[in-house]
């Protein structure tokens, strides 16, 4: 190996820690870059010129398999996809995981750029394309007028600024690359799938995307086998899942100690309330006028704002000056010009549409009393899910009511209380008053599973997610204190870049410090009686 190659080899295990304060493995085998488990594997050498060149592509290499490690799921469903539309969803990949790399280290695209040569000298062939389709995915300054590559350009971004992007999930990711797909299809252009190797060269041969194993998005699995006729294995049969009434799924969770996420970590079932608890349950009642008063709150936030109107429409009449129309009526009159011109305009309200779901707390320390009264967290919470369900129904958002808790990472349980399209009625508040105080609350495991299920709800307007909590995340089998509060803090990250927004009731002022971790402080409510709910739901913009 060459000189230059060994002071490469030496200096790329600290560059990946200053990016991510990653440390995957560096192998260095005499083939193109490719990625294995947890392992990047590079070539022994590189026909770079001979310093800064060879430094340039290894960084490049090692950056963009690292981005793989930190934003792909661990592999993609490849059944029923043609060689073309696999090679396209390769690329695409490539591109959205290049993306979100370069919003977090913006210095990442002058590292890429350099190395994507394509342009329409390079021909019409379908590899050609793929060049061309990668290079005007990352470099904004890179114009190609190609009819199919301009596509390929509106399917990845929602905006000339390139600030939206649309392709976020595998199934997105794959519709795009079977619709771009089909136009090479329908173009005739030949593909040899033995003899491609996506490029440019820095970039890996995407093998790990079609291996075995589970993807980011929760498959459903059977649950694991209970382990309590073994006395030696206490951990596990804490662990053990619940019965289920739905599929058990599974989620990733964050650690912090190794700064990447363990895919497949934990297992969430689905359960209802049970009957028996219904008929027990009775609900505190919320207070003369809260309801109301919440509903007035959230429909005036849920009213589009005030915008004003076009030139056109300014009227004699409205709601306030319209102050270009007021400078133009001044200054005909200085210049002794008749002018009867409008000043006014109008104010238009636009109702909004949007889906909350709201997930309650269950864990033990809910059944302690809240702010001394004697009604406990959660009966204090579950009346508060009440108020805004209701006041937010009224306003036409749908909401959705889930209680959760855990009790280890294969026995997350969230037991549905209210679907979206389901009216907040009497047996709702029954099933509410039936939740019960059990167990702990592995909080980012409860905010993954909500966030697929707004957005899997595909509504219209925005979309959110409300915790009422203690704002303590803890479970039996986590003895990090920062573990779950890191691993909730992602969960919440990764739910914003998919649009959903992530806020938290807390009801117990101990936890608000670590609520504010977790969702930041513009997404944190202090609530120490129910009368405070309308004036956190108007700053929290619910």
């Amino acid at each position: 190996m060459a000189a230059v190659a060994e002071s490469v080899r030496a200096a790329l295990p600290p560059y990946l820690r200053a990016l991510w304060s990653a440390q995957p493995q560096l192998k260095f085998v005499d083939a193109m870059p490719f990625i294995d488990g947890h392992a990047i594997h590079l070539p022994l050498d590189h026909a770079s010129p001979a310093g800064a060149g060879a430094w340039q592509w290894y960084r490049a290499a090692v950056a963009h398999s690292a981005a793989h490690l930190a934003f792909s799921p661990p592999v993609f469903d490849g059944r029923g996809l043609a060689p073309i539309s696999r090679a396209l969803l390769g690329v695409l990949e490539d591109a959205r995981i290049e993306a979100l790399a370069c919003r977090e280290l913006p210095g990442l695209r002058r590292l890429w750029i350099p190395l994507h040569t394509a342009s329409p000298a390079d021909g019409e062939g379908f590899e050609a394309l793929l060049l061309r389709l990668s290079r005007s995915l990352l470099d904004a300054g890179y114009e190609d007028d190609h009819p199919w590559i301009r596509k390929g350009l509106a399917l990845f971004y929602g905006d000339d600024a390139r600030q939206i992007l649309l392709l976020r999930r595998p199934d997105e990711l794959r519709f795009a690359a079977s619709l771009l797909g089909n136009d090479i299809g329908q173009m005739r252009l030949q593909f040899n799938s033995r003899m491609y190797r996506p490029g440019p060269d820095y970039r890996d041969d995407s093998r790990w995307m079609w291996a075995s194993g589970q993807s980011d998005d929760p498959q459903p699995v059977e649950p694991p086998p209970s382990l309590s006729s073994d006395p030696g294995n206490s951990d596990e049969v804490a662990q053990a899942a619940p019965p289920a009434t739905g599929p058990v799924l599974r989620y990733p969770e964050f650690d912090r100690l190794i700064g990447r996420l363990r895919h497949g970590w934990c297992s969430v079932s689905q359960q209802a309330v049970s009957p028996a608890d219904q008929v027990e349950g009775r609900l505190a009642i919320s207070p003369p006028g809260i309801t109301a008063i919440t509903a007035d709150l959230v429909r005036a936030l849920r009213l589009s704002r005030a915008h004003r109107s076009k030139a056109t429409q300014i009227a004699h009449e409205g709601d306030a000056f319209d102050i270009d129309a007021v400078v133009r009526s001044r200054v005909a009159r200085r210049v002794r010009r008749a002018s009867d011109a409008p000043v006014f305009r109008r104010v238009v309200a636009q109702s909004r549409q949007g889906q909350v779901m709201v997930i309650i707390d269950q864990s033990a320390s809910s059944s302690a009393a809240w702010a001394g009264s004697t009604t406990s967290l959660l009966q204090g919470a579950c009346a508060i899910t009440a108020s805004l369900a209701q006041a937010l129904q009224t306003c036409g958002i749908q909401v959705a009511i889930a209680g959760f808790s855990s009790n280890g990472r294969h026995a997350v349980a969230l037991r549905g209380v209210k679907d979206f399209d389901e009216p907040m009625d009497e047996a709702v508040v029954s099933r509410l008053a039936a939740l019960r105080s059990q167990h702990s609350t592995r909080l980012g495991a409860a905010i993954r599973h909500a966030t697929r299920a707004v957005v899997e709800a595909r509504g219209r307007g925005s979309r959110q997610v409300v915790i009422v909590s203690d704002g303590l995340p803890w479970d039996v089998d986590v003895h990090d204190p920062h573990y779950l509060e890191s691993d909730a803090h992602d969960a919440v990250m990764r739910s914003r870049r998919q649009g959903v927004m992530v806020s938290c009731l807390v009801l117990d002022p101990a936890g608000e410090a670590s609520a504010r971790k977790v969702f930041g402080a513009r997404r944190v409510g202090m609530l120490q009686t129910l009368a405070d709910l309308p004036e956190q739901v108007r700053r929290l913009g619910l």
